[in-house]
Formats: C-alpha cells, sequence, structure tokens
C-alpha cells in the first residue's frame, strides 16, 4: 500500500513538472518573450519590442510606442491573465523576418497568438503582436 502511495505522488509530480514545462514549449529558443509574457512583465518585455508595434488584442487595436505599448500590455494582462503559452509554429516571413503561431491561454479560454519579429543579433524584435480569440 505504501509502494502505492510514492508511485502515485511520484506519478503525479512526473505530470506537473511536464505541465509546466510545457506552458514554455517553444521552438527556436523564444523563451526569453514567453517567459515574460507568463509573468505578465509588460516593462521588461518592451526590452524585446521594436520601437513602434501593430497590436491587435480583444482591449486594443493599433500601432503603438513603448509607452502606450507598456500600459496597453498591462492592462491586457491584468483582464486576461497568462496561464499557459506555446509556440506551435515558426517560420520565416522573408530574409529579415520570422512568425511564431500558437496558443496563449487565460482562465479556461485559449486564443491564438501570432508574432511577427525582425531578427536581430540579440534575439527577435516583435513588431506586430495578436491575441484574439480562437
Amino acid at each position: 500500500m505504501r509502494f502505492a502511495r510514492i508511485l502515485l505522488l511520484w506519478v503525479a509530480v512526473m505530470i506537473s513538472v511536464k505541465d509546466i514545462s510545457a506552458q514554455l514549449t517553444t521552438s527556436g529558443g523564444q523563451t526569453g518573450w514567453v517567459k515574460l509574457m507568463l509573468q505578465s512583465d509588460a516593462r521588461k518585455l518592451l526590452n524585446h519590442m521594436s520601437p513602434m508595434v501593430e497590436v491587435d488584442l480583444p482591449t486594443h487595436r493599433g500601432a503603438l510606442n513603448h509607452n502606450q505599448l507598456q500600459g496597453t500590455l498591462a492592462g491586457f494582462f491584468r483582464q486576461y491573465p497568462p496561464k499557459a503559452i506555446t509556440i506551435d509554429q515558426q517560420g520565416a516571413l522573408n530574409h529579415r523576418n520570422d512568425f511564431f503561431i500558437g496558443t496563449y491561454t487565460s482562465g479556461e479560454q485559449n486564443y491564438r497568438l501570432y508574432i511577427q519579429a525582425e531578427k536581430q543579433d540579440d534575439g527577435h524584435k516583435i513588431f506586430f503582436l495578436s491575441i484574439q480569440p480562437k
């Protein structure tokens, strides 16, 4: 009986660890901005953004500079706190820009995440961010 409890506890821990790592599942090493989104850190996320970013969110749509973007993202994260983010597909738009498609989960609702970003030596700079209900 004790062995069964230990085994059950071990399985539960392994599932939890797998679930946590699934929240950060990305291809191409984009865990930097994914992690900041999961932390709802709008200020630090700006380091991964172009000076002007086109956004398409349930709360706002349009081109924003960093000052506007920080407030908009902070409000979005308050209203739609992230539970999980996965990047399911990525590719090249052209030789300078990549795209990322995934799922942004808030509460029990899944949203389609679509990002376009310019390739830089130190990673990507996001210039288009869309999070819309699936």
